[in-house]
């Protein structure tokens, strides 16, 4: 029994053992097998659809006996692969990594062991001789960080390598010492970039930038104490460009320009003939002032900044001769260029709105009062004045006031309408200038080192964007200049606080803008010359819209809408001249917001043909012509129920001339024939018609012959 137990035991064992053998042999069997190609596809195809029908074993066949476990197949073929595989793996991949990486080679130099190699190396001389690297190597060669050694064993470079050449950061030593040659960055074995250069002392010899093994951009040299030799720009390893050398005492040899390691410049210092200093800098071989200097005129320092060819270039500063500064900035040809600033010079040495020193632009002071009848605001290029000038639309209606007989009589002033009273002319009004004129150029008391002015200059004068201050230090103007003046877009403040805004020309507004009276905004649209001119809308003090439509030299002018401010309704609508209602235009009653007057005006009064309105009613009370607000030639007359009184001419608001009057309630003629100042002086047949009847049968009014002269209005 128990040989046959021991027998079976190893029967099953070495059923185990040689199972995979057995797998292995069948499956080499078949690729060598003479069958065909697609033979063998059919076959892995029917064997692979026969795995994914078995989801599961199913018959003990499907499990090796092993003692008294069975153990499944699969799991047995996989882990007999994995210690197939994975130490092929590890010995191909894994190790030579962890080699590389974590541990470091030792080779001799030039070996074959070399040839391809990555990794951490120690380099030696022979077998057991000295190490003369250490550090990385890529592919067989030197690449990475990495310290090389002389065959004495001293430190000779620590850094790094590309191709086995000095390439990015490291120190390099002197030979056979410790003593730092040189410390930075380096190009295939040469000083390239940013580094300090010492001496075989320690000494710091050079600190700045290099180029291929030179001197080369800023730099320093440096005496051996490590006092500084020599500040400036290196070319090709000598000084060429600005720079400052020294002596070994501190003192400020040569100054300026440089050119193959000699100064181009040379310091001086200039007298005149009563020994007063004129100049205090570097100047050129031909004996210009070339470089930085200062200067003087009767003791005091006028100029202190570059020069190039003997005019101020660059950087500088001017001063008024009691070293007060008037000007900082930038200087090209000896004229102010670029970006600069202006200062008050002394207590009473600044001019209203220019420079201290004369130049630049004229200042501008301006306020504007837009309120639909005035019109201030004008500036005038360079005497910051401005100019006021009242035309206002007259006050006016035609208020119909009952007389005698029912005659109305229109014309008697109502606030308003734009229309003045009878017999009053709208002229004009010219009012005074509300500030006191300032002429460019007159001294005025102002602070010593107040900033007048911030921004660019072309060829002396303000060009392009700038920032002009007043007296006090408040901004004044901020925008754009041209040739010295306000042009372009820009800002104009009074006190601190904005006036206007929009386009400037030589000083004054022109081109779009809008005008400010405190915080408010009072005007917006075109301006010609510095007036308000073209198409915009003005404003009250509370920036309620008063007026929108055409302007001319600051007055309305053209086709036009003027707005109640309270209300907010269009009051009138029409032509304007010179500020006033003329031509067609329509007039509205504020308090009952109804038409009241649509037709013809003249110098803001009622002329021309025109109707007139009940205000309350609405009804039509008038339609004929009208002269200076009054009823003149030929027209008709209705009461406020629309009830026709009269038919005929008119003069002076009062009948005269050819008429007839009707009876309000039944439309039937009281009196016909010709009238004079209202009064029936010549009687005519009257045929009872009707309006309409006698339409039809009238034959229309007397010829000149035939009519009662009457006179004209005065």
């Amino acid at each position: 029994m128990r040989g046959g137990l021991i027998g079976r035991t190893a029967r099953r064992l070495s059923h185990i053992l040689t199972a995979p053998v057995q797998v292995v042999y069948r499956k080499v069997k078949r690729m060598v097998s003479p069958e065909s190609f697609s033979s063998k596809v059919l076959s892995d195809v029917r064997k692979g659809i026969n795995q994914k029908k078995k989801k599961k074993e199913r018959t003990i066949q499907d499990y090796f006996s092993i003692g008294r476990y069975y153990v499944l197949k699969r799991f047995v073929y996989f882990v007999m692969l994995a210690a197939v595989v994975l130490p092929v793996l590890y010995l191909k991949l894994l190790h030579p990594i962890l080699i590389s990486h974590f541990f470091t080679k030792t080779m001799v130099i030039n070996s074959p062991e070399m040839i391809g190699y990555s990794g951490n190396v120690e380099l030696l001389e022979k077998d057991g001789g000295t190490m003369i690297f250490k550090g990385k190597m890529e592919k067989g060669r030197i690449n990475g960080k990495g310290q090389l050694y002389t065959y004495e064993g001293a430190l000779l470079y620590e850094g790094n390598f590309e191709m086995e050449a000095y390439s990015g950061e490291g120190e390099l030593y002197y030979e056979n010492s410790d003593t730092l040659c040189y410390k930075g960055t380096f190009l295939l074995n040469q000083y390239d970039g940013q580094g300090k250069l010492y001496d075989e002392e320690g000494n710091l010899v050079y600190k700045g930038e290099f180029k291929n093994g030179l001197y080369e951009g800023n730099g320093t040299l440096y005496f051996a104490d490590g006092q500084e030799k020599y500040v400036g720009t290196f070319a090709s390893g000598k000084p060429e460009g600005k720079g400052t050398l020294y002596d070994e005492e501190g003192n400020v040899a040569a100054k300026g320009a440089f050119e193959d390691g000699e100064p181009a410049l040379k310091e001086v210092a200039l007298t005149d003939e009563e020994g007063n200093v004129t100049y205090e800098g570097t100047v050129n071989a031909e004996g210009e002032y070339e470089g930085e200097g200062t200067l003087y005129e009767d003791g005091e320092p006028v100029y202190d900044g570059s020069f190039v060819g003997g005019e101020k270039e660059g950087t500088g500063t001017e001063f008024d001769g009691e070293s007060n500064t008037v000007y900082e900035g930038d200087f090209v040809n000896g004229k102010k260029e670029g970006d600069g600033k202006v200062y008050a010079a002394s207590e009473t040495a600044a001019e209203t709105g220019t420079e201290a020193s004369g130049e630049g632009g004229a200042g501008i002071s301006a306020s504007a009062d837009v309120n639909g009848t005035s019109g201030d605001g004008n500036i005038n290029s360079g005497d910051g004045s401005t100019e006021s000038g009242e035309s206002g639309n007259t006050d006016g209606s035609s208020g119909n006031n009952t007389g005698t007989d029912g005659i109305s009589s229109a014309g008697d002033k109502n606030e308003g309408t734009g229309m003045p009273a009878e017999g009053e002319e709208s002229e004009p009004e010219e009012s005074e200038p509300e500030e006191e004129e300032i002429s460019p150029g007159e001294i005025l008391e102002a602070k010593k080192g107040e900033l007048l002015y911030e921004g660019s200059f072309i060829d002396g004068e303000k060009e392009g964007s700038g920032t002009d201050y007043d007296l006090e230090g408040n901004m004044l103007y901020d925008g754009e200049f041209t040739a010295g003046e306000y042009g372009g877009k820009g800002k104009l403040y009074e006190n601190g606080r904005l006036v206007y805004e929009g386009g400037f020309t030589e000083n004054t507004y022109e081109g779009e803008g809008r005008l400010y009276e405190g915080e408010n905004m009072i005007y917006e649209g075109a301006f010609v010359k510095g007036r308000r001119e073209g198409l915009g809308k003005a404003y009250d003090a509370e920036e309620t819209l008063i007026y929108e439509g055409s302007f001319k030299s600051d007055v309305y002018e053209g086709e036009g809408r003027q707005y109640d401010p309270q209300k907010k309704i269009v009051v009138y609508e029409g032509s304007f001249i010179d500020g006033m209602y003329q031509g067609a235009g329509k007039l509205t009653d504020v308090a009952t917001e109804n038409l009241l007057y649509d037709g013809e005006f003249y110098r803001g009064q009622y002329s021309g043909q025109g109707k007139l309105y009940h205000t309350v009613t609405g009804n039509l009370i008038y339609d004929g012509g009208f002269l200076k607000g009054r009823y003149y030639g030929s027209g008709k007359l209705w009461d406020e129920n629309g009830n026709l009184l009269y038919k005929g001419d008119f003069v002076n608001g009062v009948y005269y001339g050819r008429g007839a009057r009707y009876e309000a309630s039944t439309g039937r003629i009281l009196e016909a024939g010709q009238f004079k100042n209202g009064i029936l002086t010549q009687p005519e047949l009257i045929l009872n018609f009707t309006e309409d009847e006698e339409d039809e049968e009238d034959e229309g009014p007397l010829t000149q012959t035939e009519q009662t002269e009457v006179p004209g209005p005065e």
